[in-house]
């Protein structure tokens, strides 16, 4: 018997391969219409793009745009589109919320009490002191780096009822990767199920200061979809005109991340007695040591009065021009470190609730993987048994 071969637009099947960031080699001959692909095909080929069959087999190409608030910013030009990684992404993370929410609410859980608890009229540096203390950072026990800072404050906000997940790929195929340029993370406000999504594309550094950011958004009681920003330009309106919705919400929430990271008063004591040209020698270090990114001290430097607008810039444009870095979490140290890599990038309080749902049958082990992104079912039990184990901090 003849393998079925199905009919479909040469431009629906470019558009979808381009939408999931992939390129389009081994296509040549579907493109040029002197092969048709056989219907298991079409369907591997629908999975791996994101791209629904019944969209896949139609004949015009979908508008999309993002469902959340885009306060993303961009100096003097358009956004542009959004990328079929991004909106599946959000798409990803608001299922699990929607999960989530409903088992909180059958489970007779209450509200989290920190969405929406702080008005935008508050000056941000001084909700930054406050939160900072409760939250007891940075901790007497030495973080090692900013990748460790970000676990122990993940862990705080998990436990005020906030869940954080990160992923540097589209949940579920990690061949779909993230741009950091694109976006840095976004917020999805709820009373019963808030959630902060950062994209680990990013440097260790970024990361913590995206994380920061976004719990900004959840205590404004706003979603928002953000590229962060310590740029000193883009935190004092005077300096640039710049491109975006909710500018006035993303400052607000810069300001707040880069006082929370490094109070204005920290960067004067260490600025004290200190010439501009030692400042400026000695900032990856100090950066390193206060698990911030050069930029951030930089900005909080000026923002202190310690360096001039030129010096600034002069010092921001060589930054600039330093090759970028980024760090992956998870997946190496054997086993243990792969599983709890899952949990983390999950979230360990959803990871923990359905994980309960399973056991109590009430989600199936299929529902479970797809929940979580984990592709067996051997992983997904490993991934519990971690899950339960993890301490409640981590501080090394």
């Amino acid at each position: 018997m003849s393998e079925l071969l199905v009919d479909v637009s040469p431009r629906m099947l470019q558009w979808a391969w381009k939408r999931a960031g992939l390129q389009t080699t081994g296509l040549k001959k579907w493109l040029d219409s002197s092969e048709k692909p056989t219907l298991p095909k079409i369907l591997n080929f629908a999975e791996r793009t994101g791209v629904p069959l019944d969209v896949l087999l139609g004949s015009s190409i979908p508008q999309e745009k993002v469902q959340i608030p885009d306060m993303r910013a961009v100096k003097g030009a358009r956004l542009a589109e959004p990328s079929g990684n991004l909106l599946d992404t959000i798409s990803a993370i608001q299922h699990r919320q929607i999960w989530f929410r409903e088992w909180m609410e059958e489970e007779g859980r209450q509200e989290v009490d920190l969405v929406g608890s702080v008005a935008k009229t508050r000056v941000p540096e001084r909700v930054a002191s406050d939160y900072r203390q409760v939250f007891g950072y940075p901790p007497s026990a030495k973080l090692r780096d900013a990748n460790a800072a970000f676990r122990w404050l993940s862990t705080g906000m998990e436990s005020a009822g906030i869940l954080v997940m990160r992923s540097g790929s589209v949940p579920g195929s990690v061949k779909r990767t993230l741009d950091q340029d694109e976006f840095r993370g976004f917020s999805l406000s709820d009373a019963m199920a808030p959630v902060i999504f950062v994209n680990t594309k990013d440097s260790e550094p970024a990361q913590l200061f995206t994380l920061i950011h976004e719990f900004g958004h959840i205590l404004l009681g706003h979603s928002a979809l953000s590229n962060p920003s310590t740029n000193a330009e883009l935190l004092d309106s005077s300096k640039t005109e710049v491109v975006t919705h909710g500018r006035e919400e993303e400052t607000w929430c810069d300001r707040f991340a880069a006082e929370f990271l490094i109070p204005l008063g920290t960067a004067q004591a260490l600025a004290r007695g200190r010439s501009v040209e030692i400042l400026l020698q000695e900032l990856p270090q100090t950066a390193f040591s206060l698990h911030v990114s050069s930029q951030t001290l930089l900005s909080q430097y000026y923002s202190a009065g310690k360096l001039s607008w030129d010096q600034y810039v002069q010092k921001r444009d060589e930054l600039r021009q330093q090759p970028y870095k980024s760090k992956s979490h998870g997946g190496k140290g054997g086993p243990d470190s792969s599983w709890k890599g899952t949990v983390r990038r999950t979230s360990p309080s959803f990871f923990r609730a359905v994980a309960d749902s399973v056991e109590q049958g009430r989600t199936s082990y299929i529902d479970a993987c797809n929940l979580t992104g984990v592709k067996k079912i051997d992983t997904f039990t490993n991934a519990i048994r971690v899950a339960r184990e993890m301490p409640a901090e981590v501080t090394t």
